[in-house]
């Protein structure tokens, strides 16, 4: 039986990259320049003379010393040597009172402050604001660190501020207030959104005013406090505390007069008016207004008084009852 003889597959040989020239690249790199108004970098993308190539894979090979390169220049250097750029190694040192000349004098020809993404700096070919930002957070060429172009400009950036909000008054705060509660049935909030029938005012602006003392409102309060102290609203950030002895009580009452126990969304304390006994199994659970926490108004209840039976179903005349 004859023997199969193997033959090897051999893989096809790669495309060779075609050979490259510093002359050749330094004639990309003009019609770059022309374009663009910028000398190229590795990061510039495909060029558009050369099908195939990008300047990626160009400042790879002048870096590593392939396709017919010796590797003694890289891009920069070689555009640094051939073309007269300056190197961003080789860039000088920058001071905080040269970037603000360079600032105001862009400031002047454009009539705005340059940022980040403001191009190359008026006057100074050599000098991009991209650059300057990242050396003033990077700390480079003289300069500390921890800083941005934005911090630098700082409040020349920032148009003065003019106030144009007129003064206000607690007692015209308070007829807005008033004005809400008749048209929605609760008292403003911080959230409420804008104050109806007072173009231009919110809400939130005027509890701000009042706790920083702006507009020549008193400072150091709120909204929620004034309400309280001049129209009897409760303000929930500010509620009395509480004590396992007083909740006790308010059961033992509301059972004396209902017959039944207190559940957790039964409504009005009838010992408290003003408290109700879902905020009270609320303050027992969470440990706040002075409890101490991890309780219920049911466990409170079968803790204190063993054995209770639950409470039987409502009737006709226990609702009435209830409600009287």
């Amino acid at each position: 039986m004859a023997s199969q003889k193997k033959w090897k597959t051999h893989p096809k040989p790669a495309k060779l990259s075609p050979s490259l020239t510093v002359r050749r690249v330094l004639a990309w790199a003009d019609a770059h320049r022309k374009r663009t108004g910028r000398w190229p970098a590795a990061r510039s993308g495909a060029i558009p003379e050369a099908r195939g190539e990008t300047w990626a894979k160009v400042a790879q090979a002048m870096h590593a010393g392939f396709r017919g390169l010796d590797g003694s220049l890289s891009l920069a250097q070689a555009l640094v040597k051939y073309r007269g750029k300056t190197h961003p190694m080789q860039l000088p040192r920058l001071t905080r009172k040269r970037i603000l000349e360079w600032a105001e004098f862009h400031h002047r020809y454009n009539g705005q402050w340059p940022g980040h993404d403001s191009g190359r700096v008026l006057g100074q070919p050599d000098e991009d604001w991209a650059r300057i930002d990242g050396a003033l957070m990077g700390g480079h060429r003289g300069l500390i660190g921890g800083s941005s172009l934005a911090k630098l400009l700082g409040r020349r950036r920032r148009p003065p501020r003019t106030s144009r909000e007129p003064p206000l008054t607690v007692a015209q705060v308070l007829a807005w207030a008033d004005a809400h509660r008749r048209r929605t049935g609760q008292w403003p909030q911080q959230g409420s959104g804008p104050v109806r029938g007072a173009q231009g005012e919110h809400w939130r602006n005027i509890d701000a005013a009042l706790r920083k003392g702006n507009r020549s409102l008193p400072a150091g309060t709120s909204l929620a406090d004034l309400l309280a102290r001049h129209r009897g609203h409760r303000n929930k950030a500010a509620l009395e505390k509480l004590t396992l002895a007083q909740i006790l009580k308010w059961i033992d009452h509301e059972y004396r007069r209902t017959d039944r126990w207190p559940v957790r969304y039964g409504g009005p304390v009838l010992a408290a008016p003003h408290e109700n006994w879902s905020s009270v199994d609320v303050a027992l659970r969470s440990g706040c207004r002075g409890l101490p926490g991890g309780a219920s108004l049911a466990k409170l209840i079968d803790k204190h008084h063993p054995g209770r039976k639950k409470n039987p179903k409502r009737g006709p005349a226990q609702s009435a009852r209830r409600a009287r």
